[in-house]
C-alpha cells in the first residue's frame, strides 16, 4: 500500500559512491519502477511509478512528497482521494502529467484504460476531489497530453489508437460512480487514428498549437 502519511514520506538522499566527484545523488521515492518524470513551471518534479503513487520533488526542500495514490475499498482509506480505484494486481497508474495550462492540475492514466484529473489546490481527502475519472479505452493508456486551451486531451496506448477528447464532456467524479462500468461509459472521441501497434507517447507540438 502507499504511504499512510503522504506528507511525511521523504526517503533520504543516497550519494552514489562510484561518482562522488560528480556530485551524483540517488533518490528512491517509490517502491516500484518509475515510469515518467516531468518538471512543472514551479520547478517541481513529478514522478510516476508502478507502485500507483505520484510524488512531487521540491528542489528547495530536497524531498519528495506523495500527492496521490490509489487504494482498494478498505474503509480505512475512504477519506483518500484515490479510494476504491485500485482493482488488484492488474491495476496500476501508467502515466501522469501536468495540464499544459496549469501546473496545479494533474492528469493520470491507468492500466485499465481510465483517466483521471485532480487539482493540487483542492482538499485530497475524498474521491470527490477528482475533477473526473473516466473510462476511455478497454486497454492500458500509455500517454496523455493536454492542449494549452485546457479542454482538448490526447490519449494513446495499448489499443493502438491515438484519440482526441473534449474533457468538458466527461462526467465529474461526483456524478460518476468510480469503477462501475454501467455508469462510467466511454464518451465519444472527437477524432481517432489507429496505427496498428501499441503507442508509447503522444503530445501536442507546441509550435503548432496556435493554428488550432
Amino acid at each position: 500500500h502507499p504511504d499512510d502519511q503522504p506528507s511525511s514520506s521523504s526517503p533520504p538522499a543516497i550519494k552514489d559512491q562510484k561518482q562522488q566527484d560528480d556530485d551524483v545523488v540517488l533518490w528512491k521515492p517509490h517502491n516500484g519502477a518509475v515510469t515518467h518524470l516531468e518538471w512543472s513551471a514551479k520547478h517541481q518534479l513529478l514522478s510516476v511509478s508502478y507502485d500507483s503513487t505520484l510524488r512531487l520533488w521540491d528542489a528547495q526542500q530536497q524531498h519528495f512528497q506523495q500527492i496521490f495514490a490509489t487504494y482498494d475499498d478498505d474503509s480505512q482509506y475512504k477519506h483518500r482521494i484515490g479510494y476504491n480505484l485500485d482493482q488488484g494486481r492488474s491495476f496500476w497508474i501508467q502515466y501522469a502529467c501536468f495540464a499544459s495550462n496549469d501546473s496545479n492540475s494533474i492528469l493520470f492514466s491507468t492500466s485499465q484504460g481510465t483517466v483521471g484529473q485532480f487539482d493540487l489546490r483542492q482538499p485530497r481527502r475524498s474521491s470527490n476531489s477528482l475533477s473526473f475519472y473516466q473510462q476511455l479505452s478497454p486497454k492500458k493508456i500509455n500517454s496523455l497530453s493536454m492542449h494549452p486551451n485546457g479542454h482538448l486531451l490526447a490519449t494513446a496506448g495499448l489499443d493502438t489508437t491515438v484519440q482526441l477528447w473534449d474533457i468538458r464532456k466527461f462526467q465529474s467524479s461526483q456524478n460518476n460512480k468510480i469503477n462501475n462500468n454501467n455508469n462510467n461509459k466511454t464518451p465519444k472521441s472527437l477524432a481517432s487514428y489507429c496505427v496498428g501497434r501499441s503507442i508509447n507517447s503522444t503530445f501536442f507540438f507546441l509550435q503548432m498549437v496556435n493554428s488550432y
